[in-house]
């Protein structure tokens, strides 16, 4: 708790730092939303203030993988390769209703090397990211479904922070399928495995929604240090509300 109140200052800090830079602008993308870039083909710095976006890459077969989900904090840079083959295959895009602050890479470059307020946040915010995508790759090496499964979904839950409100349990709201897309399985797989936990009682799945009730239980599942046992009492999260799903479909399919 006490890490996440550390990283959620470092966040706003640097949000608020980036802001004040030349040519900074807020962009308010909804899910699937690729950011723009500019027409000048100059490389963008993009930071997320609020929500998450995710790193995506398709295979030849038009199969959309998430490599990295960025939450608040988190960063990115466009503009290098988005002319050619690259533009197709890979992009950053909203994962949640997000908004996120682009600034000229060269200004954003400019101003940590001459502010120590700023180059101490966006060293803290990267080391995090560097974690988080290390221990995505960790989780990607898992063979057994469910234990991937609910190794994904703790590291979402970590990854979006401040996205997943509190209720009785913390929401994830996302589809299946894009958890599918974050867990590198098949939609199929996700759901069966999610079924699974949903009778150990570790989770509560619903339309456009997955809520983590017993976070402890299914980073332990996650771990492989548990096994399952159905619960003789369904779980329920009487004070989540569903919202319209979530795709992980390529932008000229998103809805």
């Amino acid at each position: 708790m006490e890490r996440a109140s550390v990283r959620h200052s470092a966040a706003r800090l640097l949000c608020a730092e980036i802001i004040k830079l030349p040519g900074t602008a807020r962009q308010s993308l909804v899910p699937n939303q690729v950011i723009a870039t500019s027409g000048s083909g100059e490389a963008l710095h993009v930071i997320v203030e609020r929500g998450a976006l995710a790193v995506r890459v398709s295979n030849r077969a038009g199969v959309w993988s998430v490599l990295e989900v960025l939450g608040r904090g988190s960063c990115a840079t466009v503009g290098y390769d988005e002319a050619g083959a690259g533009a197709e295959r890979g992009a950053v895009a909203a994962l949640l209703p997000t908004t996120v602050l682009v600034a000229p890479l060269n200004e954003y470059l400019r101003a940590v090397s001459s502010n120590l307020k700023l180059a101490s946040a966006a060293a803290a915010a990267k080391a995090w990211q560097h974690a988080a995508l290390l221990r995505h790759l960790a989780i990607l090496r898992i063979r057994r479904p469910l234990r991937r499964v609910a190794g994904t979904l703790i590291y979402l839950a970590d990854a979006l922070g401040e996205a997943c409100p509190l209720a009785a349990g913390l929401q994830l709201q996302l589809t299946q399928e894009s958890i599918a897309c974050i867990a590198h399985l098949s939609r199929q797989t996700v759901n069966r495995e999610l079924r699974r936990l949903r009778d150990g009682g570790q989770v509560y799945a619903a339309r456009g929604m997955v809520c983590c009730l017993r976070a402890d239980e299914l980073r332990a599942v996650a771990n492989g240090r548990v096994e399952l046992r159905r619960s003789l009492r369904p779980p329920s999260c009487k004070f989540l509300k569903p919202r319209a799903p979530l795709d992980c479909a390529p932008p000229h399919e998103a809805r």
